[in-house]
């Protein structure tokens, strides 16, 4: 590690160890942590401080010792609520630690696992240590490869669990199979009000299986379903479940290929007098035409709950 980087983090820690009172958010990411027994020295250096609530060591490539020190902390740690550890590629094994602290721990309410190369086994001992978990209210899994069924056990715990209130699986191949297992679960799940679920290859099956969701669900109130290669068909089942939907303030659906029906379908949707939750609607590079966009403005005219519309103004 750079001289600098050393004097400037032997500082922090020192007031760390005295509990600095103003010391309450602790932001080293990019920090180079890895390369060093630094992070097992950070960790031994908050056991003890009841100031830190927030921790950030995002891109910091932490080895596997540190990561199971940052991970054994949080079993004796009551005032960190917000940890990341994203872009660490700590793998199943870092998973599993931090698995382990969320049996015990009870005062974490979000933790950030992201970009960490975490896969079916990983998603696993996490969805099972959540089980008995009453803190995590915001977990997020972006950039890993859980596949359909690491997304299946995640279901069956939130077919139980009344905490969690925002998961984030961006980019993790959950793929229809387990899309449909989550939208099955939040059937009677009552707490979940974030699901991402961009790049997860729904295509329109899936986009029919999140539609019939949306006509049961009451209390999502934040859905992502970007980049998931979502045609006509797919935007007519959303569109057709807005109607009938009374909490979805805003839904994120760029980069999928409605088209001008899919996207009319949508306008249609927003005149009518029953959907009027929607408050932010992203459909930016849905291939759609300037009769489309026209048919939007024109949406605009008669619903006055949008706040916010994304979309893209096609020229030529």
């Amino acid at each position: 590690l750079p001289n600098s980087f050393l004097i400037e983090l032997e500082g922090i820690l020192s007031r760390v160890r005295q509990n600095d009172p103003t010391l309450t958010e602790l932001d080293l990411k990019n920090g180079g942590l890895g390369g060093s027994d630094q992070a097992i020295v950070l960790a031994d250096a908050l056991r003890n401080n009841t100031v830190v609530t927030k921790l950030e060591l995002y891109g910091n490539s932490i080895a596997a010792k540190g990561i199971r020190a940052l991970a054994d902390l949080l079993e004796s740690n009551s005032t960190l609520t917000s940890v990341c550890v994203s872009g660490n590629k700590i793998g199943d094994v870092g998973a599993h630690a931090f698995a382990d602290a969320l049996r015990t721990n009870t005062t974490l309410k979000r933790l950030s696992l992201g970009n960490n190369g975490i896969e079916v086994d990983g998603a696993r001992a996490l969805a099972d240590a959540l089980h008995s978990n009453s803190s995590l209210t915001e977990l997020l899994l972006y950039y890993n490869r859980i596949g359909p069924e690491g997304a299946h056990s995640l279901a069956d715990v939130l077919r139980s669990n009344k905490f969690l209130k925002t998961l984030n699986l961006y980019w993790n191949c959950c793929e229809v199979s387990g899309v449909s297992a989550i939208a099955d679960a939040l059937r009677l799940n009552t707490t979940l009000t974030k699901l991402v679920r961009y790049w997860n290859l729904l295509r329109n099956e899936g986009a029919i299986v999140v539609a019939d969701l949306l006509r049961v669900n009451n209390t999502l109130t934040y859905l992502s379903i970007d980049h998931n290669g979502i045609g006509t068909e797919g935007a007519l089942a959303i569109a057709d479940a807005l109607r009938r939907n009374t909490s979805i303030t805003h839904l994120s659906a760029a980069r999928n290929q409605f088209k001008d029906e899919g996207v009319r379908a949508l306008a249609d949707a927003l005149c009518s007098r029953t959907t009027t939750s929607l408050t932010q609607l992203d459909l930016e590079h849905n291939d759609m035409t300037e009769a489309s966009v026209d048919v939007l403005v024109d949406a605009l005219r008669k619903n006055t709950a949008l706040k916010i519309l994304r979309m893209d103004r096609p020229f030529g």
